[in-house]
């Protein structure tokens, strides 16, 4: 099985790949909960949208990811 966030920015051969892929791009994969400094990010959430919610409530530390395009997430076999 395969698991992507949004699928954005994913080269793949002309072959397919030989498992399941999942798209994460309900509504329930997109969310961002800040629980008592703890930000708690959905794997389909688009990292610019994170980042913007990171710096409208002043926390710090994912600068580093500004300009990387994609989804928060992707888990590979």
């Amino acid at each position: 099985m395969l698991i992507l966030g949004a699928g954005s920015n994913l080269l793949v051969s002309d072959r397919g790949v030989k498992a399941a892929v999942v798209k994460l791009d309900s509504v329930f994969f997109n969310k961002i909960k800040n629980k008592g400094g703890l930000v708690e990010v959905g794997a389909g959430v688009p990292l610019n949208k994170l980042l913007l919610y990171c710096a409208a409530k002043g926390l710090a530390g994912l600068e580093f990811m500004a300009g990387i395009p994609g989804t928060v997430a992707a888990l590979w076999p």
